[in-house]
């Protein structure tokens, strides 16, 4: 019996450690800032061909200015604009949100309507464990974060029809805050504390997204 009970606070420490560092994908949602003609912004011509992902590259129709400006010629493409690519952590929508496994987003819901109807007591058990976002830092998860990041930036640049998106650059980023400026951390650092905020690596996406005429 003694056996039974170490063992079971054992395994309850490695569940508790386990849910703390999350277990679900993080979730990404994306944005495209449009380029040219405001009031032409409205006028999306979404496209079902998979465009071209550059990451920290481009073509050799295009170059990187060391401003930072897209250089190309401007006969054969359309510059779209910007594609940003984001964790989606703006609210605590525990369970509610589009994960990017499928059948996570079958089983999250009724689970966390569970354990908020019963205030928090089912959080007691492992049920709503595989709902929690995950943050780890390991190996797997990084990488895992890093595709589904390009996932979520080609189908943002699918739905303004773009036929390429370059210089693609991964960061720990939320979105701009003003002036262009990005809020950045080092990507092969550990967790890294801005502004009273935890940061983690890989979290965002910055690319420029082109048409091809």
């Amino acid at each position: 019996m003694k056996r039974l009970v170490v063992l079971g606070t054992i395994v309850g420490s490695l569940l508790g450690a386990s849910i703390l560092g999350g277990c679900a994908s993080t979730v990404f949602e994306a944005r495209a800032d449009r380029a040219g003609d405001f009031y032409k912004h409205s006028e999306v011509t979404p496209t079902d061909v998979t465009p071209h992902l550059f990451v920290e590259n481009a073509p050799d129709d295009f170059t990187l200015g060391t401003d930072g400006v897209v250089r190309y010629d401007k006969s054969k493409y359309e510059y779209l604009g910007k594609i940003y690519v984001r964790r989606n952590f703006d609210n605590w929508r525990l369970g509610f949100v589009d994960f990017n496994e499928t059948w996570r987003r079958f089983y999250c819901p009724p689970i966390m309507t569970l354990m908020y109807g019963s205030l928090f007591t089912l959080g007691a058990t492992p049920l709503p464990y595989f709902c929690f976002y995950e943050t780890s830092n390991s190996a797997i998860r990084l990488e895992e974060r890093k595709r589904n990041l390009a996932y979520a930036a080609i189908e943002r640049g699918m739905w303004i029809g773009a036929t390429h998106i370059i210089y693609a650059t991964y960061t720990g980023i939320e979105y701009p805050q003003g002036a262009g400026q990005i809020r950045q951390i080092e990507n092969g650092g550990a967790v890294t504390s801005i502004a009273s905020e935890s940061q983690y690596p890989y979290m965002g996406m910055v690319a420029h997204a082109f048409k091809k005429k």
